[in-house]
């Protein structure tokens, strides 16, 4: 019996075999509390000294975070120095294509 072996199948393998290596994001450990597990992470990646220093600022990030984001915001300041879709013109400082 014959078995077939066909490169798509061995290279599924080899991901989901590699997935399991892959180490949860440090950043989403501490955001929720797992402080221990983050800095174990980090120290998994580059030592203890970088894990301190890492950890620290993940957690300096994560406190001036404010959890909502203003979507009008963004797009007004990606807007700027730009042209609006749909456009020829430069766009003014409200996002609004000038006339």
């Amino acid at each position: 019996m014959a078995v077939d072996v066909r490169p798509d199948r061995c290279a599924a393998l080899l991901f989901f075999a590699a997935i399991c290596r892959v180490p949860e994001s440090p950043r989403w450990l501490a955001r929720n509390g797992k402080r221990g597990l983050a800095e174990a992470v980090l120290a998994r990646l580059g030592g203890s000294s970088h894990a301190r220093s890492a950890l620290a600022d993940i957690e300096s990030t994560l406190a001036d975070e404010t959890g909502w984001v203003d979507f009008r915001e963004l797009s007004i300041r990606a807007c700027d120095g730009c042209f609006c879709l749909g456009s020829r013109s430069p766009c003014s400082s409200s996002g609004a294509a000038s006339t």
